[in-house]
């Protein structure tokens, strides 16, 4: 009983749980913005198979999966994840990430990948 308290206590009054529910919330967001696009886009173009609406919305779906991503990294490099251990703590390097995540889904072709992977900015 005791370790729970302490964990309450650090969880609760720290920064730990204002940090995860402000993720939280910016991850919410991200989803609700990216849902009101797709339903907007779905109104306005109503084309046959859908294609010209997945041609809008899978770039908001990379930049979203991008977005876990580069937080998944810093927050296993802030916690000193060098590699991955198979449980999945760090997710690894861009292009080791981005063939299953983004390529192998269909939201980015290959060479949109690989260039989103020389971006620096």
């Amino acid at each position: 009983m005791g370790s729970l308290v302490v964990f309450a206590i650090v969880f609760y009054t720290g920064n730990c749980f204002i940090t995860y529910k402000d993720l939280f919330h910016y991850g919410c967001r991200l989803q609700r913005v990216i849902s009101v696009w797709a339903v907007h886009l779905k109104s306005v173009l109503r084309s046959e198979g859908g294609f010209k609406e997945w041609q809008c919305v899978r770039h908001m779906l990379a930049a979203q999966r991008t977005f876990y991503y580069e937080l998944k990294k810093k927050m296993a490099e802030h916690h000193g994840y060098a590699s991955t251990d198979g449980k999945g703590k760090h997710p690894g390097e861009w292009p080791e990430w981005s063939e299953p995540n983004l390529v192998e889904t269909g939201i980015l072709r290959k060479e949109e990948a690989a260039m989103l992977g020389t971006f620096s900015g």
